[in-house]
């Protein structure tokens, strides 16, 4: 067995590229908040992560299905930029359209998953991806209200959620049969 199939290793490979985009998603948010320098390289850097989620997936998944997860994947960390910036700036009608698009956006990832893998089943995939969403939403939220204890609370709880999908997504790989 190649390593990019041994379980252990192809469950380390996604925790990897999860936690980078959850990392660098909290470190956006960070940045919008404090407006600091940097706040743009942090966004490309964040805009990136759907690359190397791609290249972990590519060698288990149609190459068309890993394009579709990528560029949802990108979707999805523009629409935490963009809701993190109508959260600065109060602007509620943003922030409610770009929540509802981010949910569907992530719905969508949930169902690109089930599409690549009939194993990842839709409902607890998409509740994997629903609770980082809404963890994600909860650090924006608590930083921009000067909660940080219950800001990194949260950020822990969106790693754990990650390292969970993870272990689920690369079971569901090493479960699936190989194609003839």
């Amino acid at each position: 067995m190649a390593d990019g199939s041994n379980p252990q290793v192809l469950s380390l490979n996604i925790q990897s590229a999860y936690t980078q985009f959850v990392f660098w998603t909290r470190s956006m948010l960070v940045s919008v908040v404090s407006d600091v320098k940097g706040r743009p390289e942090t966004i490309e850097k964040l805009k990136d992560i759907p690359n190397e989620l791609y290249s972990v997936f590519l060698d288990h998944y149609e190459t068309d299905e890993c394009e579709t997860l990528r560029s949802l994947h990108l979707d999805q960390a523009l629409l935490f930029v963009e809701i993190a910036r109508a959260y600065a700036y109060e602007n509620s009608d943003l922030y409610e359209l770009s929540y509802e698009r981010l949910v569907q956006n992530t719905e969508a990832i949930a169902a690109g998953f089930n599409r690549a893998n009939p194993l990842n089943a839709l409902d607890q995939t998409a509740n994997y991806f629903l609770r980082d969403v809404q963890k994600t939403i909860d650090q924006i939220r608590l930083r921009f209200d000067g909660e940080f204890v219950q800001e990194i609370t949260a950020f822990d709880e969106a790693y754990q959620n990650i390292i969970s999908l993870a272990e689920y997504l690369s079971a569901n790989i090493a479960a699936k049969p190989s194609d003839s």
